[in-house]
Order: C-alpha cells, then sequence, then structure tokens
C-alpha cells in the first residue's frame, strides 16, 4: 500500500515538474526569438510577451514592471447570486436534517 501511494504522489509530482519545465521552455524559445529579431513590436503573445520599443520604455520611465507591458488581468466568471443562495438554503436544510438525527443518537447514547 505505501508502494502504491508513493508512486501516485510521485506521478503528481513529475506530472507538475513536466509542466513547470514546459513553461520555462517556452520562455526561453520565446526569448530566443526575440534575441534573433524574429519578433515584432508589440503583443507577441496575449497574456504571456510583449516586444516593447526603447520609446515605450522611455516613456514609462523606464519602468520595467511586466503588467505595464503585458495585460494578465482574467476576468472572473459571474456569480448567479440566486443559484448561490438556493444553494445554501438546501445545504442548511439538510444540515438541520442531520443535526436532527445526530441529536436522536445523542439521546439514545445518553439514556
Amino acid at each position: 500500500m505505501r508502494f502504491h501511494t508513493s508512486y501516485i504522489v510521485y506521478l503528481e509530482i513529475f506530472s507538475f515538474l513536466l509542466g513547470c519545465l514546459k513553461y520555462v521552455l517556452h520562455i526561453v524559445e520565446t526569448y530566443q526569438k526575440f534575441n534573433e529579431g524574429k519578433l515584432p513590436v508589440g503583443i507577441v503573445e496575449d497574456k504571456f510577451s510583449y516586444v516593447a520599443t526603447f520609446e515605450e520604455i522611455k516613456e514609462n520611465d523606464f519602468n520595467l514592471n511586466i503588467p505595464r507591458y503585458v495585460d494578465t488581468f482574467e476576468e472572473e466568471a459571474e456569480v448567479d447570486i440566486a443559484a448561490v443562495q438556493t444553494e445554501i438554503n438546501k445545504l442548511e436544510e439538510e444540515l438541520k436534517v442531520v443535526q436532527a438525527e445526530l441529536a436522536k443518537y445523542l439521546k439514545e447514547l445518553t439514556d
């Protein structure tokens, strides 16, 4: 059983590291293309890379913070408040039933 659990954890860690490696390789590949002059000025890949001109960097007072050049904002999905409230009400009713059942069992134990 320990071997099986350890193997699963190993696979999860390996999968995570493989994903990280792919991301790092993508960064390196993008940098190499930039360094070779193969990337156009402006957004190269949405939410990932941007080639700024010297003039843009100068206009931004040489501030190289990523959000100045790459929009990484992810819009959150809208929350259906009515559906959430309905789910909360349902769960509260289920909780009342479980609490009543628990109280019944505790009463049986103490009698």
